[in-house]
């Protein structure tokens, strides 16, 4: 990778070892990103243009891009804490998290619809020159 996106290599690695390190949650406090949502798209979205440009897998940005919405101001739920036995028990604690967690996964659609859209229309660009 080019000297020029070490800024957005550094982003992306610290924010993949927080991914790696929350394996597991439904939501994740945002307060764990060591840099803010924006600047973390940002980053990616200029290395999926680079990847797209010297036709490299780019899939794990996509991934990585959408799982940005399970970052939100709010504590950490890890998907442990939500299971038990008991289903009674199951559905309250399911309750109890359930608009945060509808949250998440509404943003992470949006999110994956947005860099998924992104990336055909680069990759388009790039065949048709």
């Amino acid at each position: 990778m080019p000297e020029e996106f070490k800024k957005e290599l550094k982003i992306i690695n610290s924010y993949g070892a927080v991914l790696e390190k929350y394996a597991g949650y439904s939501i994740i406090n945002e307060k764990h990103l060591t840099h803010n949502k924006k600047n973390t798209q940002e980053a990616i979205k200029l290395l999926l243009a680079q990847s797209i440009m010297t036709n490299q897998d780019y899939n794990m940005l996509i991934t990585g891009y959408m799982q940005l919405g399970l970052f939100q101001k709010y504590k950490d739920v890890s998907d442990q804490d939500l299971l038990d036995p008991d289903p009674e028990k199951y559905l309250k604690k399911r309750a109890k998290h359930k608009k945060m967690i509808e949250k998440c996964n509404k943003e992470q659609d949006v999110l994956y619809k947005e860099i998924n859209l992104l990336a055909k229309v680069m990759t388009d660009k790039v065949k048709s020159k």
